[in-house]
């Protein structure tokens, strides 16, 4: 292992990595991820730290928290998961992605203990990104969670502030498959002393996140009950308002405890979340004329959202290429699709993919107008064919749609 795209094969190849494995690459517990932090140093002490779960919108709210961060002065430190292009969009300082030496270096120093203790692959990058956080010297670092809270890997930190989008539900195999079940893996994050923010108020949660704020003396604030006006941000999308109200909360608290974040700071953060960050894949433009859009939305709620934000804009027709991974409710997101959207159904190249007899079926039971495909770029090139300069090509779904997108409109 002599260079970066050796070291990043062997991460993918031989550790469990959700991403392209599924369920079997899950391993839940914490005593790894410590063991390998104590074997490293502990960096993930080092540095303070701002949490942040949720079923939909954490990705976003870490992006946008990190970008007024970055205008108050702070360096921030910004992990969140899955990349898309680059295994390195995951572990970001001030919107730049690490060295690819950092990575390499970091794999072919740890690897034999990595193999010895099978380490997983979230664990490796959780560990990876404290410690390119801590020896860049950052102020703060804004960690995504992976999967739940409770046992994600990175619930090791002791964080200034806790923060929770959402719940819904998702990942039913690992969390449970209620709300007030996946309110109370999440809700494993909040910590002794430590205020939480909670972004969305919802009844089957309120009661979870309220006895568990209790049990650990942290305070709670609820975002949604304070009222925002419409904030300017370069995010496209109506929902990023209530992300934009959870970040404004979350920073609300870190003044009381004397952090220096001025109106103005804040301000310029949200309207160059892009810019700042380098943040990709939420309702994102990538070409005109037909305007193509890409979103992350992969659950029923992510969707549902996803559809209302695209029936406020002004389009002919809407197609819409979609695939995803086996272990989403497929079936109750067709429930929730338009009927007068057409529709690009594909598979991708993971065993996780949904197949296209099972796209085909769910796709005849609900009556819509569809084409199903072997692949995303035969997809992109009928719906080129099909689509008229006044029209809209929107494709989401599974995050691993989005490394074709860059071969094919980006040439990577």
């Amino acid at each position: 292992m002599s260079d970066y795209q050796s070291a990043i094969d062997w991460l993918f190849i031989q550790i469990p990595n959700y991403q392209k494995q599924g369920a079997t690459a899950y391993k839940p517990g914490l005593e790894r991820i410590q063991n390998l932090l104590t074997h490293l140093g502990n960096p993930e002490l080092k540095v303070k730290s701002i949490h942040i779960a949720g079923t939909n919108g954490k990705g976003s709210v870490s992006h946008i928290f990190s970008s007024v961060l970055q205008h108050a002065g702070y360096k921030v430190g910004l992990f969140t998961s899955p990349h898309i292009f680059d295994f390195r969009e995951r572990i970001k300082i001030n919107g730049e992605l690490i060295d690819e030496s950092f990575v390499l270096d970091f794999i072919q120093g740890n690897r034999e203990y990595f193999e010895t203790h099978e380490i997983s692959f979230f664990e490796i990058t959780t560990a990876m990104a404290f410690l390119a956080f801590a020896e860049n010297d950052c102020d703060v670092m804004v960690i995504e969670t992976g999967l739940g809270g409770r046992l994600d890997a990175s619930n090791v930190i002791n964080p200034a502030l806790s923060i929770i989008t959402n719940i819904g539900i998702d990942h039913t195999q690992f969390l449970g498959n209620t709300i007030s079940a996946i309110a109370r893996e999440k809700a494993g994050i909040i910590k002794q002393n430590t205020p939480v923010v909670i972004g969305q108020t919802q009844s089957e949660s309120v009661e979870v996140f309220e006895e568990v704020a209790k049990s650990k003396q942290a305070s709670i604030r609820f975002a949604d009950k304070t009222p925002l006006n419409h904030l300017k941000t370069d995010l496209l999308g109506k929902f990023q308002q209530r992300n934009i109200h959870t970040v404004l909360s979350g920073v609300e608290v870190l003044r009381e405890k004397n952090w220096t974040i001025s109106e103005n700071d804040f301000n310029q953060g949200i309207e160059t979340v892009i810019k700042t960050t380098n943040f990709f894949g939420r309702l994102h433009l990538i070409k005109h004329a037909p305007d193509i859009i890409v979103d992350a939305a992969h659950n029923v709620a992510g969707i549902k959202n996803l559809i209302f934000e695209i029936n406020q804009m002004n389009y002919s027709d809407v197609h819409l290429i979609y695939g995803a991974s086996d272990d989403k409710e497929v079936d109750e997101i067709f429930k929730i699709l338009p009927k007068q959207y057409k529709y690009y159904f594909s598979e991708f190249n993971s065993k996780r993919s949904v197949k296209k007899e099972i796209f085909d079926g769910f796709a005849k039971e609900n009556k819509l107008n569809y084409l199903v495909f072997n692949d995303l770029s035969s997809a992109i090139m009928q719906v080129q064919k099909k689509a008229n300069t006044t029209d809209l090509i929107l494709i989401c779904g599974s995050f691993y749609l989005f490394e074709k997108i860059n071969e094919i409109f980006f040439k990577k």
